[in-house]
């Protein structure tokens, strides 16, 4: 089984989210890249330090055959009431998901066909300093993540 991860800190603090709907051109190139159009700016998720991280893991199906499951991870400090209703909008949306790895790069999840869903949890810490919302962007689609070779918004 081939695994693809990124470990809690393997990643910079910003997740960004492209609504799959808005990608007029997601065009897989030489190299194990992609080149993305859109129609708007992705939005993007500010996380707490050292929180960001990803796992890729293939899995087969007797029906569908091989596919890929991915799971990003961060958390969001939860100090006003609108990152509540920010992120209840956003988990009712489906996402190609743009990460960057300390390594370098970017790396791009998921696809117009097969786009991840955003879930959000609070959490309090044991010593009630930490209040965040811990946020899990998963889903399955068919080939390994890719690199972004390019990103261009449409006006």
């Amino acid at each position: 089984m081939k695994k693809t991860s990124g470990s809690i800190g393997g990643c910079f603090r910003t997740i960004r989210l492209i609504n799959y709907k808005s990608v007029s051109l997601f065009k897989i190139k030489e190299n194990h890249r992609v080149e993305l159009h859109t129609i708007e700016d992705p939005v993007v998720l500010l996380c707490s330090p050292r929180t960001v991280g990803f796992e890729e893991k293939a899995a087969t199906d007797e029906l569908q055959g091989s596919y890929m499951q991915g799971q990003i991870t961060g958390a969001i400090t939860r100090l006003y009431e609108s990152v509540s209703a920010r992120l209840s909008a956003l988990a009712s949306q489906r996402f190609i998901v743009l990460v960057d790895p300390l390594t370098g790069g970017t790396k791009v999840f998921g696809t117009p066909d097969y786009p991840l869903r955003l879930t959000y949890a609070p959490t309090v810490s044991s010593d009630y300093r930490s209040n965040l919302y811990e946020l899990t962007l998963s889903g399955d689609y068919p080939e390994e993540s890719r690199f972004l070779d390019s990103l261009t918004r449409i006006q």
